[in-house]
């Protein structure tokens, strides 16, 4: 079973707009913010960063969840 976090990491993916997501050598990146913007790896994503780039109601799916565990 995945964790969380990489659940969460997989719907960063596939709410991300493709203008903002990419790879490169099979690595998938996603840009970010870090004192300026930036191509970031997926997996190297703050906590922070990926509640950020979640959607509200994806955001609050996982909230929800983590209510009924």
């Amino acid at each position: 079973m995945k964790s969380v976090r990489d659940r969460k990491l997989a719907a960063v993916w596939k709410y991300k707009h493709r203008d903002y997501k990419g790879r490169i050598n099979g690595v998938r990146y996603v840009m970010v913010y870090r004192n300026g913007t930036m191509s970031v790896p997926l997996a190297d994503l703050t906590d922070a960063e990926i509640e950020d780039a979640l959607p509200a109601a994806v955001r609050a799916a996982f909230a929800e969840e983590n209510l009924n565990a």
